[in-house]
């Protein structure tokens, strides 16, 4: 497991697990029935924010969301 290392003095991290889709092979105004030929995988991805140091900058999402390993995520097994 992989720690993420907090910012200087901000102790309130916010953090939610997403399941995002890694994008296999390229398309443009894709059927819906054709939609997971496209899908070369999942990851699981937990998705740090840190909202007082993002509000204290001018709330510029980038400010809370790009400490190191502030986006850690794992490649799961092949799906298909």
């Amino acid at each position: 497991m992989t720690l993420c290392a907090l910012p200087p003095r901000q102790p309130t991290p916010i953090g939610k697990w997403s399941l995002p889709s890694v994008v296999g092979k390229q398309g443009l105004h894709i059927d819906r029935t054709r939609a997971l030929e496209h899908v070369a995988g999942y990851c699981v991805l937990n998705d740090f924010t840190e909202r007082e140091f993002q509000l204290q900058r001018g709330g510029q999402w980038t400010k809370g969301k790009s400490f190191p390993g502030f986006a850690p995520w794992a490649r799961g097994g092949d799906s298909r």
